[in-house]
C-alpha cells in the first residue's frame, strides 16, 4: 500500500490559550490558520485527501500515555486536530523539553492566551527525512500519523498528563513511513521566513534561508557572550562585599587576634565551600537520577558549582593582592 504524508503548519494563530494544570492537565487552544492554508495532505494508493488544523493540545508525561516511539528520547507531545469532509486527522509532534534548550514558537503557548507559532521552524527532520508512524483511532475511526523527531523546547512538561478521551494512544496497528524529500526544495528570496507561501523543509547548504539562520545562531552566541561578560563583572564586585558582611555577621564585633581571625575566616570558608559543594554534587546526581524534572535539577547544581567556582577564584585574588579582611593578611604563609 503506497501511502504518503505532507504537512506544513506556517505562522498560525492560536488563540483561547488554557494552560490547565488543576484539571485537565494540559496546554489547549484553537487553531486559526489562513482561510487557504491546507495543513495536511495524505494519500493512500493514490486517493488524497487534505486537513485543515482547528484545535491544539500539549500533553506531558505524567500518567505516561504517550505513544511509544522507539528510539525517540521526547516527554510530551503537541497534538493537533486536522479536520475535513473526509474526516478528522491528528497530528502528534514528540516534544524534548528541557530547561537547557532554547526558546521556540511552541514555548509561546504556556505564557499567553494568544500567540503565533511557525511549527515549521522548528522540524529539524533526522537525515533529511520525513518518518511517521501512522494508525488508525479506535474512537472515532480518525487518522493519527506521530511525527517521529522530536522538537526541542525549554518549558517544563512534567506536570503536564494526557487526558484526551478522543484520541486512542494505540501501536497495536502502527506503520512507519518515510518522505525522503531531501533532493527536492524550493527557496524564495524575496519572501520573508515564516509566509505562508514558504512550503519547504530541506535546504541545500548554499541556500540564502541557511544562511539567514545562521547569521541569527552567531547573534544569539555573540548576546549571550556578552550577558556572561557582563554577570562575570557584576560577580567581581558584588560577592566580595557580600563576602565580607557575611564574615561580619558570623564574627560580630568581638575581638579577634590576626592568628584566632585567620583560623575563624578559614573554617568559615570550609562550611561555605561545602554547602556549595555540596549542592551542587546532590542535585546534580539527583537530577541523574529521577526522570521528573531531571533538567531543572541538573541545571540548578551546575549553577550552585558555577557560583562557588567564580566566587572561589575572586575570593581568593582578593585575599592574595594584600589587606582585605580587617586584621588578617594572606600575602605571607
Amino acid at each position: 500500500m503506497a501511502t504518503t504524508l505532507a504537512f506544513d503548519y506556517p505562522s498560525m494563530n492560536i488563540s483561547n490559550i488554557i494552560n490547565d494544570t488543576t484539571k485537565n492537565y494540559w496546554v489547549n487552544g484553537t487553531c486559526n490558520p489562513p482561510s487557504t492554508a491546507t495543513n495536511i495532505t495524505y494519500s493512500v494508493n493514490g486517493a488524497s485527501a487534505t486537513f485543515t488544523a482547528t484545535q491544539m493540545w500539549i500533553v506531558g508525561p505524567e500518567n505516561s500515555n504517550l505513544h511509544n516511539v522507539p528510539g525517540a528520547s521526547f516527554n510530551g507531545e503537541l497534538i493537533i486536530q486536522n479536520t475535513s469532509a473526509s474526516g478528522i486527522f491528528y497530528m502528534c509532534f514528540l516534544l524534548a523539553s528541557s530547561p537547557l534548550n532554547a526558546l521556540s514558537d511552541i514555548d509561546n503557548l504556556f505564557n499567553s492566551s494568544n500567540a503565533f507559532i511557525d511549527i515549521n521552524l522548528d522540524i529539524v527532520p533526522t537525515s533529511g527525512t520525513n518518518s511517521f508512524m501512522i494508525y488508525t483511532n479506535s474512537v472515532d475511526n480518525s487518522t493519527v500519523a506521530v511525527y517521529t523527531s522530536p522538537i526541542p523546547i525549554s518549558a517544563n512538561l512534567f506536570k503536564y498528563q494526557n487526558n484526551l478521551t478522543n484520541l486512542a494512544i494505540t501501536g497495536s496497528d502502527m506503520i512507519t513511513i518515510s518522505n525522503d524529500n531531501s533532493s527536492e526544495w524550493m527557496e524564495c528570496d524575496n519572501v520573508p521566513i515564516g509566509a505562508d507561501t514558504v512550503a519547504t523543509y530541506n535546504l541545500p547548504i548554499y541556500s540564502g534561508l541557511v544562511k539567514d539562520i545562521n547569521t541569527l545562531d552567531s547573534f544569539k552566541t555573540i548576546v549571550m557572550f556578552i550577558i556572561f561578560f557582563l554577570s562575570c563583572v557584576f560577580c567581581y564586585f558584588l560577592i566580595p562585599t557580600t563576602y565580607l558582611a557575611f564574615i561580619d555577621f558570623i564574627m560580630g564585633n568581638r575581638y579577634y587576634d590576626p592568628n584566632t581571625k585567620k583560623r575563624s575566616v578559614k573554617w568559615i570558608d570550609f562550611g561555605l565551600s561545602t554547602f556549595f559543594v555540596g549542592m551542587a554534587v546532590i542535585l546534580i546526581i539527583t537530577g541523574l537520577s529521577v526522570s521528573k524534572n531531571s533538567g531543572d535539577l541538573i541545571l540548578t547544581g551546575i549553577i550552585f558549582g558555577m557560583i562557588y567556582l567564580i566566587g572561589y577564584i575572586i575570593i581568593q585574588s582578593k585575599k592574595m593582592a594584600g589587606r582585605f579582611i580587617e586584621g588578617v593578611r594572606y600575602d605571607y604563609l
